[in-house]
């Protein structure tokens, strides 16, 4: 894992989420590309944040984080997992977690949108009676 160029860039795009986010509702549009051993896999998202709080919607996952716990979602399988919730370095680690020995992360920053407050309530999924929540908080 090249952690030096993978912790910059993660970590710098969460840290001016995180700054952007104690004062406003911020919304970052990214890319990021991981390449490995394994081949290379590609996802493009948004990073939505307030405070605290936090709702990242990937191609592959959905996390949001409220004031009460984290919600992972796994949209295919209709399956919520609902943890204490996470902090910036929690996702930071998250992320860092999902890189194999050998393999790169390059995200890219597409655009930033910086707006008044939002609700609480764009923070906490809505999910229909078809989801399997497994609450482990």
């Amino acid at each position: 894992m090249s952690a030096t160029s993978y912790g910059q860039d993660i970590k710098t795009m969460l840290d001016k989420v995180q700054a952007e986010a104690a004062e406003a509702f911020v919304s970052l549009e990214y890319s990021a590309e991981v390449d490995g051993t394994d081949g290379s896999v590609r996802d493009h998202g948004v990073i939505e944040a307030q405070d605290k709080m936090w709702h990242l919607k990937g191609t592959m996952l959905e996390i949001y984080t409220d004031a009460d716990g984290t919600w992972i979602l796994e949209g295919s399988s209709k399956e919520a997992y609902v943890e204490p919730a996470w902090s910036y370095d929690d996702l930071l680690t998250f992320y860092q977690s999902l890189i194999s020995a050998g393999s790169t992360l390059d995200v890219k920053v597409l655009g930033t949108k910086v707006s008044e407050k939002q609700p609480l309530s764009v923070f906490t999924p809505k999910l229909s009676s078809d989801w399997v929540i497994t609450d482990l908080r």
